[in-house]
């Protein structure tokens, strides 16, 4: 059976409607996209996914030699780093390529970022061979990732693996362009989740790179908005930090997706760490509340207007100590890093996790 090469779908031209459907005139050509992985190629258009058996599709690499591939997005690393993978994968060999640094302040130093990444693995009994740090986008590191997969292949087949939206796919066209005559990307890509339907196995020289469907995971927040939301969210490029000095009992906005209040301290500064296509707005503690029920859905955008209807927020108040630099992590969103000592609450929508970790910069 022949399958699409940009999502790895079955090809049939019966059901427009179903994966891997190609008009019955293109079916017998070699080197073929489905009609979906055409849409998204030349027009971004977002078509329904199958989410079921995802997880059933990669558990059949358990009976497989093989070396993983843990592909993580650095800017949303607890909401993509998957301790399970290695059991989903036989417990096989893994490496962890650490996408997407070229978000990151270039001030950030790669062996502080390495350690933060080996630190938050171990924490979960997660043993790699090695870290890489690596940009799909800017084909930063490309090299280096390659020279540890032929460091700890000994001849086994590699998959990439790794949530919706890491680079899995990004990664592979980045080696294809990089180490063979290829200039444009082979496997398709785009910010919606489940772009590969099935295993797409990719032959270079002696290398058999497979790719594999992204695993879904619910505190991801591109779940819960429009492509139109998570195109802003979503990082393009280098962060650019904002450095607000604030009293305290004043708030800041992050778009409408989050509210920063400054509870309690002395005026200190805060530094915030998101999209540069997200607001960040100061006003008053005792106007937020106003100012959010007004203007959410046109000032505070994202979420649309009725996308805010569907979405529930919550809460955390959270007491820093001043004695350390700390980052308060709003998964999949960015971070503020704290210096001093005060009291915060932090309100953001269900779905992004909230937790704080040592200041990463």
């Amino acid at each position: 059976m022949k399958k699409c090469i940009g999502c790895g779908a079955t090809l049939q031209c019966i059901d427009e409607n179903k994966e891997g459907y190609i008009n019955e005139k293109l079916i017998d050509r070699d080197n073929t996209y489905c009609l979906r992985c055409h849409r998204l190629r030349n027009y971004n258009e977002n078509k329904e996914v199958l989410k079921e058996d995802y997880l059933k599709i990669l558990s059949r690499i358990c009976n497989t030699d093989a070396l993983i591939v843990h592909i993580i997005d650095l800017f949303d690393f607890d909401s993509t780093f998957l301790p399970q993978i290695k059991r989903l994968t036989g417990q096989n060999d893994c490496i962890i390529c650490a996408n997407k640094v070229d978000l990151l302040p270039r001030s950030v130093k790669p062996n502080k970022i390495i350690n933060f990444v080996r630190h938050r693995a171990n924490l979960d009994n997660f043993k790699a061979l090695d870290v890489v740090l690596t940009s799909a986008k800017t084909m930063d590191n490309i090299t280096d990732l390659v020279e540890s997969i032929m460091k700890y292949r000994n001849g086994r087949k590699v998959f990439f693996v790794g949530c919706c939206n890491v680079g899995k796919s990004s990664i592979i066209n980045a080696i294809l362009k990089k180490y063979s005559d290829e200039s444009k990307d082979i496997i398709t890509t785009s910010n919606i989740p489940g772009t590969t339907l099935d295993f797409i196995e990719i032959h270079l020289d002696e290398f058999t790179f497979i790719d594999t469907p992204g695993v879904f995971n619910e505190r991801q927040i591109i779940n819960n908005l429009s492509m139109e939301s998570i195109n802003k969210i979503v990082p393009k490029k280098e962060i650019r930090p904002i450095n607000l000095q604030l009293d305290s009992k004043q708030s800041v906005f992050i778009s409408g997706l989050a509210r920063f209040d400054f509870v309690d301290g002395d005026k200190t500064n805060f530094t915030f760490y998101f999209s540069n296509d997200l607001l960040v707005h100061r006003t008053k503690l005792e106007n937020a509340d106003n100012l959010f029920n007004r203007q959410i859905g046109e000032l505070l955008n994202p979420p649309k207007k009725e996308e805010y209807e569907m979405l529930k927020y919550y809460s955390e108040t959270l007491n820093f100590d001043g004695l350390k630099r700390y980052d308060l992590v709003l998964s999949g969103l960015g971070f503020i890093t704290i210096v001093s000592k005060c009291k915060i609450k932090i309100t953001t929508i269900e779905g992004v996790l909230i937790y704080t970790r040592e200041a990463l910069i």
